[in-house]
C-alpha cells in the first residue's frame, strides 16, 4: 500500500520596511521548509506591488505579482516609480509542493513605508519691458513636476525696488511677495515714479511634500523700464510703505480655509506664525486637526493629529490660551 506525500506548510518570516520615494527598499523575506518536510519544492510569490514597481530578483507575472526562488530572497530589494509614497502592503506567500502534487502555503503581509520626497517644481519666466509709471506684465509659470505626488506649491518673488507693488499675492516684511499658483495669472508689477532701468527679480518656486521635505527652483526675471517723458507730475497719493500686517495674512488664510483650499490656507497661516502670531499657530493646528476638519465639512483631506498637537503647543507657548481646549480635546480623542 502506497501513501501519497502531504506537503507541510513552510516557515515564512517577514519584516516591515521603510525608505524614501524614488530609492530602493530592502525587503527582508525568509522562507524555509518545515522541519518534518520531505523532498518538497519551495517557491515564494510577492503581490500588491504598485504600478511600475520592480523587484531586484525573481520573475514578474502577468497579474503583477512576482515569483521567486529561495536564492532570490537574499538581498532582495524593491524599487517604485517616481511619485509613489505612503504605505504599501505587500502580500508574501510561500508554497511547498510535495512529489505527488499536494501543496501547502503560508502567507504574511510585509508593509513598506515610503517617505515622500519633494520634486523640484517646473518654473518658467520671460523677461519683461515697460515704461516708468506704467504697470508691467510679469510672465511667470510654476507647476508641480510630472511625477510629483501630493505636494504644495508656493512662489516667492524678491528684488522689487522700494515702493513697488504686485497685483496679487501677499507682501512680506522683508519686501518679498508670497504667491500661490493662482496669483500668477495676469500678474503685473507697478513701481514708484522715478524708477527706471533694469530690475532683476528673483523667483523661487518651492514644493513641499506631505512629510515636510521641500525642493526649490530659482529663476531670474529681468524687467527693463524706460524713463517716462518729462511731464508736469500730478499730485498722487503717497505709496504706502507700511509693512504688511499679520491680520492681512490671517484674513487671506481664513478666506482660503472657508473655500476648502486648506493647502493654500496653510501657507498664509504659517507665514503669520513665523511673524509671531499665536493665533496663526492655533489656526495651523486646526488645519491638521481631524476633529476641526470634520466640523468644517472638509472631505478628502486626511488630518495629522501629531502635527496638530505640535502647532497647538506652539500657540499655547506663544500665549494663545484658547488653543488649550483644542489640544485637550484632540489628545482625548487620540487616547481613546
Amino acid at each position: 500500500m502506497s501513501l501519497a506525500a502531504v506537503a507541510d506548510p513552510p516557515v515564512l518570516e517577514v519584516a516591515d520596511a521603510a525608505g524614501t520615494e524614488g530609492g530602493e527598499v530592502a525587503l527582508l523575506v525568509v522562507a524555509r521548509l518545515a522541519e518534518d518536510a520531505g523532498e518538497e519544492d519551495l517557491t515564494v510569490s510577492v503581490s500588491g506591488l504598485p504600478a511600475g514597481a520592480r523587484l531586484s530578483a525573481g520573475a514578474a507575472q502577468a497579474d503583477g505579482s512576482w515569483q521567486l526562488t529561495l536564492p532570490d530572497l537574499a538581498g532582495l530589494t524593491m524599487s517604485v516609480a517616481p511619485g509613489t509614497s505612503g504605505e504599501i502592503p505587500l502580500t508574501v506567500t510561500a508554497t511547498t509542493t510535495a512529489p505527488g502534487g499536494d501543496s501547502a502555503s503560508t502567507t504574511a503581509t510585509l508593509r513598506v513605508s515610503l517617505a515622500a520626497v519633494a520634486d523640484p517644481p517646473v518654473l518658467e519666466v520671460a523677461d519683461a519691458a515697460g515704461v516708468e509709471g506704467e504697470e508691467v506684465a510679469l510672465s511667470i509659470m510654476a507647476r508641480l513636476a510630472e511625477d510629483a505626488g501630493e505636494e504644495e506649491l508656493m512662489v516667492l518673488l524678491s528684488g522689487l525696488p522700494a515702493g513697488a507693488q504686485l497685483s496679487a499675492g501677499t507682501a512680506l516684511a522683508d519686501g518679498s511677495w508670497a504667491l500661490t499658483a493662482g496669483d500668477l495669472s495676469g500678474l503685473t508689477m507697478s513701481v514708484a515714479p522715478g524708477t527706471s532701468g533694469e530690475i532683476p527679480l528673483t523667483i523661487a518656486a518651492t514644493t513641499t511634500a506631505p512629510g515636510g521635505d521641500s525642493a526649490t527652483t530659482f529663476a531670474t526675471l529681468r524687467v527693463s523700464l524706460e524713463a517716462a517723458p518729462q511731464v508736469v507730475p500730478e499730485s498722487e497719493p503717497a505709496v504706502s510703505t507700511e509693512e504688511p500686517s499679520i491680520e492681512l495674512l490671517l484674513a487671506k488664510g481664513k478666506k482660503l480655509q472657508k473655500l476648502g483650499d486648506i493647502a493654500a490656507a496653510r501657507l498664509f497661516f504659517e507665514l503669520a506664525a513665523e511673524f509671531g502670531s499665536p493665533v496663526a499657530a492655533k489656526l495651523m493646528g486646526e488645519t491638521f486637526d481631524p476633529i476641526e476638519l470634520k466640523k468644517a465639512g472638509i472631505v478628502g483631506l486626511k488630518g495629522d493629529p501629531i502635527e496638530a498637537v505640535e502647532w497647538y503647543q506652539k500657540a499655547i507657548s506663544a500665549g494663545e490660551g484658547s488653543a488649550v481646549k483644542n489640544l485637550n480635546r484632540l489628545e482625548g480623542a487620540i487616547g481613546e
